[in-house]
């Protein structure tokens, strides 16, 4: 999978090679399992839309990159597109319809298939990289890198168990994750969850797929 920002892309890939390639990010392998999406209420911000917590299953190991796309790899698909800096290397300022029609090029380019991770897939690797850390290290951005878009419409979460879940049947709106969207600095010294908040679903976001900020973009 590739990991594309939104204020920048990341990518998930089955037969990518863990080892980077010239314009191809690193890969990480995530074994399959099962985890609980979502917040329970002692966990909540009384967001509405991080509810319920259920049981998730992920059927199938995976592999993710590390971190997220650089404008350089950016820039080998499209040259003229104006990005955000902000989060140099690292590209931002791009639409969900951006991201996936570069996982589309990227594939064709390397003969590989790359897409954007699912939200429950994406969720699944910010636990595991924060409750194993040594493991998972390599992987970059998640907490507090850019928002992250995912391949899912947005939904509400159900209350029954799901396996391989890819969001909503139908809708308008894109799932983003992660990042440091609606962060406020005033309040992390005193909230001791602050930065465990970005891989639950309290930063659970959506934005139409042609959503891309251009703010200070070059």
């Amino acid at each position: 999978m590739i990991r594309s920002l939104l204020a920048g892309v990341a990518f998930c890939a089955m037969s990518s090679p863990l080892a980077a390639q010239e314009g191809v990010p690193a890969m990480v392998e995530i074994p399959a399992g099962t985890f609980v999406m979502g917040a329970a209420d002692t966990q909540s911000r009384d967001w509405f839309n991080e509810k319920p917590a259920h049981a998730v299953t992920i059927s199938r190991p995976f592999r993710i990159a590390v971190r997220e796309v650089t404008v350089d790899e950016w820039r080998r698909f499209r040259a003229d597109t104006p990005v955000t800096t902000d989060h140099a290397p690292y590209v931002a300022g791009i639409s969900w319809d951006d991201a996936t029609a570069y996982a589309a090029w990227l594939s064709k380019q390397t003969g590989r298939n790359y897409r954007l991770p699912t939200e429950a897939e994406w969720e699944y690797v910010a636990r595991l990289a924060a409750k194993g850390p040594a493991r998972y290290a390599a992987i970059k951005g998640l907490g507090n890198g850019p928002t992250e878009w995912t391949a899912d419409l947005f939904g509400t979460y159900p209350l029954a168990p799901q396996t391989d879940p890819t969001g909503a049947a139908s809708g308008q709106l894109r799932v983003v994750r992660g990042g440091r969207m609606g962060f406020n600095p005033g309040r992390a010294k005193s909230d001791v969850q602050i930065e465990i908040d970005y891989t639950r679903p309290e930063a659970r976001l959506a934005f139409p797929p042609g959503f891309a900020p251009f703010t200070g973009a070059e």
